[in-house]
């Protein structure tokens, strides 16, 4: 009992200690709340006038700084808005791009215009059309795609004609010695035949004086015969 008696004693010594300090403390360290004036005859804020002023300037920090998120998120609207109505003109200038803009003669790609003083295209204006080497707006790439496939189509066709042309002319150049041949064979043919036809005059010339001179011939011997029949 005596040794709890002495511990009870030294914790009452201890929190005696303890509230002494505190005390002291606030006494030494104590906060003005109201205003009041200094030995010197200066006025000296207290607390709840410095608290006043720094809830005030928080207030208008806080009103400021609301104002400027408005203002901030009205433009981030505005930008938004912007972004998607650019895009909206870019997406529709990329179908220009693929199929030509018929507006526009047709064509697909335009010079930039840029909006003064930002560097920015100008989404709601058109350039002039680009041209290509014929000088005319260049179409849209599936048209150009669509025109170079054609063109191909066009060439192979022509140059299957051409083939068959080729093959025609040759056969016709075939047909063309084979007629030639037979025309040298008959004009060989008609010179014989003309050849002969003379051979067959100049033998019937002869055979008429040939009959010419027996028939005389006959005609004599039957007068001499008729001179020893009487």
């Amino acid at each position: 009992m005596m040794i709890l008696g002495k511990l009870l004693v030294f914790l009452n010594l201890i929190v005696g200690l303890a509230m002494l300090s505190w005390a002291v403390g606030l006494y030494t360290q104590k906060l003005n709340w109201l205003d009041h004036t200094s030995a010197e005859g200066e006025k000296v804020e207290g607390e709840i006038t410095q608290l006043k002023a720094e809830i005030d300037q928080l207030t208008l920090e806080a009103r400021i700084a609301s104002q400027g998120w408005g203002l901030a998120y009205e433009a981030l609207g505005d930008a938004e808005k912007s972004r998607d109505d650019r895009q909206k003109a870019f997406d529709q200038r990329l179908v220009w791009a693929r199929t030509g803009n018929r507006m526009a003669m047709g064509g697909g790609f335009f010079r930039d215009e840029f909006l003064p003083g930002s560097g920015l295209i100008d989404t709601d204006k058109l350039g002039a059309p680009i041209k290509g080497p014929d000088g005319n707006p260049l179409r849209g790439a599936e048209t150009l795609t669509q025109t170079i496939e054609a063109n191909n189509q066009a060439t192979k066709t022509a140059l299957d004609a051409i083939n068959k042309l080729r093959l025609e002319q040759q056969q016709l150049q075939k047909d063309e010695k084979l007629l030639q041949a037979k025309v040298d064979r008959q004009a060989v043919f008609y010179d014989n035949l003309a050849n002969e036809i003379r051979y067959l005059e100049a033998f019937e010339i002869n055979w008429y004086e040939q009959l010419g001179t027996v028939q005389r011939r006959k005609a004599q011997l039957t007068k001499r015969l008729s001179e020893f029949q009487q």
